[in-house]
């Protein structure tokens, strides 16, 4: 499986082999591709853009055209389109022209975006708090191809109240959570989540923390290749300390 790691502007950690960076460098303002200052001369690797600013307008070419420069000049072999949770006609347009321009390089859409740009990879993400990572996956390769596919793994440290019906926790930080986890009788592995949990109480209430590890993280990216899915990304920040054990 071909590991990428997206990495912030600001940053420039030294990557162990195994990885590729996927830089964080881009956005687009209207219809034009902006570069963050200072962005280093570093080749390869992945493109990241960020698209919550394209409101359209413009011929469409000319910003597909400037991301495929931005991307040879760079020896970028493909591209990331940073569109959240929210999909749209006007990016899901842009997704397959960029998609078309750019073959055989990959351009990566969110889910929200899947359907309405079949030229595109759709990353999937594994940050679930209920049902199957397996169901997840398998759903996901159903609905798009395996081929198209990948994944989005995210280090979880999430909390949650129980019961927990709507699934929304809260996001822990990396102090706030090794306090928690100190203070943890013992911590277990959910099969089915593909994360490591443990259960404590707080006044009345019980409370149940979500968590990965280089361990957990390492199995949801083996179950992946088990679906044939070839390419993952992580995020820097939430992986720095585990980075070499991955």
């Amino acid at each position: 499986m071909k590991l990428y790691i997206a990495i912030p502007d600001g940053l420039s950690p030294v990557l162990p082999p195994r990885f590729a960076p996927a830089r964080m460098l881009y956005h687009i303002r209207g219809s034009r591709l902006c570069r963050a200052r200072g962005g280093g001369s570093e080749r390869g690797g992945i493109m990241v853009i960020s698209v919550s600013g394209y409101a359209g307008g413009g011929p469409l070419s000319a910003l597909t055209g400037e991301i495929e420069i931005e991307a040879s000049k760079w020896g970028c072999e493909g591209v990331v389109l940073d569109a959240g949770a929210e999909g749209t006609r006007r990016r899901a347009r842009l997704a397959n022209r960029l998609a078309s321009v750019l073959a055989p390089r990959p351009v990566f859409v969110p889910v929200s975006l899947g359907s309405a740009a079949p030229l595109a990879s759709v990353l999937i993400q594994t940050a679930i708090s209920g049902g199957s990572l397996y169901r997840h996956l398998a759903d996901a390769a159903e609905r798009f191809g395996a081929s198209r596919l990948a994944l989005e793994c995210d280090r979880i440290r999430m909390d949650f109240a129980l019961p927990c019906p709507g699934g929304v926790g809260e996001e822990l930080g990396a102090g706030r959570f090794d306090e928690l986890l100190s203070g943890a009788p013992r911590a277990f592995f959910s099969e089915a989540l593909g994360v490591n949990y443990f259960y404590r109480r707080e006044g009345s209430s019980r409370r149940v923390t979500l968590f990965d590890d280089a361990e957990s993280i390492r199995r949801k990216l083996a179950l992946a290749e088990t679906f044939g899915i070839a390419r993952a990304f992580l995020y820097y920040p939430r992986v720095s300390d585990i980075l070499h054990e991955l």
